[in-house]
């Protein structure tokens, strides 16, 4: 899995309104008195950049380096309480304790590779929070990663290029595959258009409820310091209400 040749042309592709649900929900859920906030799988830095107008302290992080790069460049030196860094969810002992409160969206954690993965990662950034701090992530469903990406395709153009993009995906596993073509226009020669072909296959996978639940507990949370949500924060998340729900949204309280 590499987002490296597709981070130049992420956010035309993306979605960038589904940004304003996320901060919306981070607004709503963060707390009181937050001031210094890391936002972890930070991408292209465009969620970061709306932090950064409602925070004194923000710190973006991303383990790909071209999505680093891309993020600054948005940035430049336009806002003093917004940096950007390379960093590795897995490894963030160097900021222990540090912050207010941590994000992660856009179903970033379903990218990691197996349980010890996640289980590393949950430790590690609820381990970058202040005592009272919170840790808001979201990821995908076992009924959104078995059912609702069967069969799916998508495509999109600009003026620039077009993105096809197909999933796969393995209901015993919980996992998808999501084969993504990006065509993106370099020039012209002898009045063709002439364009570069990118090719790229990002690999998700996710765990029954009581998983993320399990590891939250052993990082220190208790059970009453865990809240599940659905549909961006609209409502606590219901089982027997909510089965074809396509995410969950955790908001974790760290105490003493």
């Amino acid at each position: 899995m590499s987002f490296t040749d597709v981070a130049l042309v992420y956010d035309r592709f993306n979605n960038l309104s589904a940004y304003y649900q996320w901060l919306d929900f981070t607004l709503a859920h963060a707390g009181e008195g937050v001031e210094s906030v890391l936002d972890m799988a930070c991408g292209t830095g465009y969620f970061t950049h709306l932090l950064a107008r409602n925070y004194q302290e923000v710190k973006g992080m991303d383990l790909n380096e071209a999505m680093i790069s891309q993020a600054k460049k948005r940035v430049g030196s336009e806002i003093e309480n917004l940096i950007f860094q390379q960093g590795n969810m897995l490894n963030l002992q160097v900021e222990e304790g540090k912050y207010d409160l941590v994000t992660c969206y856009a179903d970033s954690l379903c990218f990691l590779k197996n349980e010890e993965e996640l289980k590393q990662a949950l430790f590690s950034m609820i381990g970058c929070l202040k005592v009272g701090g919170r840790l808001l992530f979201d990821v995908w469903t076992p009924y959104q990663l078995s059912q609702g990406f069967d069969q799916f395709s998508y495509q999109d153009e600009d003026e620039k290029g077009a993105l096809l993009w197909t999933s796969f995906t393995d209901a015993n596993d919980l996992s998808v595959t999501h084969q993504l073509t990006v065509f993106d226009r370099i020039g012209t020669e002898a009045d063709q258009e002439l364009y570069r072909r990118y090719q790229v296959d990002l690999e998700e996978k996710t765990y029954p409820l009581a998983i993320y639940k399990k590891f939250l507990q052993e990082a220190g949370l208790q059970p009453q310091q865990i809240q599940v949500f659905v549909n961006f924060g609209e409502r606590q998340y219901d089982e027997s209400q909510d089965q074809q729900t396509d995410r969950w949204f955790f908001v974790c309280q760290k105490g003493e």
